[in-house]
Parts: structure tokens; C-alpha cells; sequence
């Protein structure tokens, strides 16, 4: 007489297995599947993406200000021009098609290279602010751009906004940082606004470009970031802080 309570024992440890399988193999092509989808959106966006739209482009000013990285080849000379841009200032090494685009345009560009994360020669951060403000009234629409469009862009960005405008909403620059690629936990360049923010309005105001330092003079607030006090520490009215 046959066993039937161990057959059916069998029976249900290997339905359970098959049953176990079909859940590997389910797993494994979803996984699969948003891997293929995570790979296809990286080459996406490191090699396709800039081919048909430009990096990190954004509006600083409507209709005066724009920002930007580097703009692929294929789109330079249609981006500029639809966007009417009359002034580069670059914070970058000099791109050759960006150099012929220009020049079949009539566009100027003003070249004050800054390394890579944001920081460098803060008289360049000045003179690069000193020429947006110069194009700005002029009527003249103006590209600030870097490499990346995140540190170089960024910094220059967060010293208008905080020294020529005037804005103190500490969230509305971290927001417009974090929008263009900068991570909060990147410090190197808050600490570098941060500590030079003194220079850069000294500088600004030996240029003409401001009237005053501003009191207090501004920070940028962020996780981990250095924060300094400049109280006693304004150059004197009479000091020329002005460079070529």
C-alpha cells in the first residue's frame, strides 16, 4: 500500500520550491529591469542629455540674467540666440565652439577662470560680477557660465544675489544652489562665499558697482558650513579697493 500522507508531503515541498523559484526569477528581472533603467538614464544624462538640451540653463533675471554649464556644440549658437545673449562671462576655460557661436553672433565674452569647486582668485568672482551688472544696465542679456553650471555659476550666483540684490532668504539660496547640482554636504564652496564675502563687497565697492558694505555683511547658512563675523573688521571709506 502506497504512502499517500508522504506523497503529499513531496508533492507540497515541491510546489513551495517552485513557488520559490518563480519569485527569484520575477525578482531578478525586476531588478534587471531598473538597472537597464538606471544605466540608460546615467548614459542619458552624462552623454545624450547636452546634445539637445543645455546644461544646467536657468534664469538668474528674467530677460536680463542667465545661467548656465558648458552648452554642448550642436545648440550653442541656437541657444544663444534664442535667448537673445549679448555678454558671456565665463568662469571657465575657453570652449571653441562657444568662441565661434559668439563670434558669428556679435556676442562678447569676458573670461575669469576659477577652479572647479568654486573657488579661486576672488578678484575674478568680482570682476565676473562687475561685468553682469555692467551688461545688465546696458540692457545687454548676459550668460554666466561655467563648466558643470553648479560651483563656479553657483558661487557667482549666490554673491549677486546676496551683495547686489540684497537678498538675506538663506532658504531661497541653499534652494537655488541644490537646483543647479550643488550637494549640501559639499562645504568647500559656502566656506569659500562665506569667508571671502567681506573681500568680494570690498572689492565691489571699489569698482562701483555697489555703494556700500553692506552691515552685517551677509553669510550663507548650511549643515557643517563656517560661518564668520566680520564686526570691526569693514575697510575704511577711503580705502580704493578697485582692481583693472
Amino acid at each position: 500500500m502506497t504512502d499517500t500522507s508522504e506523497t503529499k508531503e513531496q508533492k507540497a515541498d515541491k510546489h513551495k520550491k517552485g513557488e520559490w523559484k518563480k519569485h527569484l526569477r520575477r525578482l531578478i528581472i525586476i531588478l534587471i529591469v531598473v538597472g537597464a533603467s538606471i544605466a540608460g538614464y546615467d548614459y542619458w544624462d552624462d552623454n545624450i542629455k547636452d546634445r539637445y538640451y543645455p546644461r544646467r540653463f536657468g534664469v538668474v533675471k528674467e530677460g536680463q540674467i542667465f545661467r548656465s554649464g558648458r552648452i554642448h556644440e550642436n545648440i550653442i549658437k541656437d541657444t544663444l540666440a534664442e535667448n537673445k545673449i549679448q555678454v558671456i562671462v565665463n568662469l571657465s576655460s575657453p570652449w571653441p565652439p562657444e568662441i565661434k557661436a559668439a563670434e558669428e553672433l556679435g556676442i562678447e565674452i569676458k573670461e575669469f577662470a576659477l577652479a572647479g569647486d568654486g573657488t579661486g582668485k576672488i578678484e575674478n568672482y568680482a570682476k565676473a560680477i562687475r561685468e553682469v551688472e555692467r551688461a545688465k544696465k546696458q540692457g545687454k542679456p548676459v550668460l554666466i557660465r561655467c563648466s558643470s553650471g553648479s560651483q563656479r555659476t553657483g558661487g557667482a550666483v549666490a554673491f549677486y544675489r546676496l551683495l547686489i540684490e540684497g537678498s538675506r532668504d538663506n532658504k531661497a539660496i541653499i534652494r537655488e544652489l541644490k537646483k543647479y547640482g550643488w550637494g549640501r554636504d559639499d562645504v568647500t564652496l559656502i566656506n569659500y562665499l562665506n569667508k571671502n564675502m567681506l573681500t568680494m563687497a570690498e572689492l565691489l565697492k571699489g569698482m562701483g558697482v555697489i555703494d556700500k558694505i553692506p552691515s552685517p555683511v551677509p553669510q550663507i547658512y548650511s549643515r557643517n558650513v563656517k560661518i564668520y563675523d566680520f564686526a570691526g573688521q569693514f575697510a575704511d571709506e577711503d580705502t580704493d579697493q578697485s582692481i583693472n
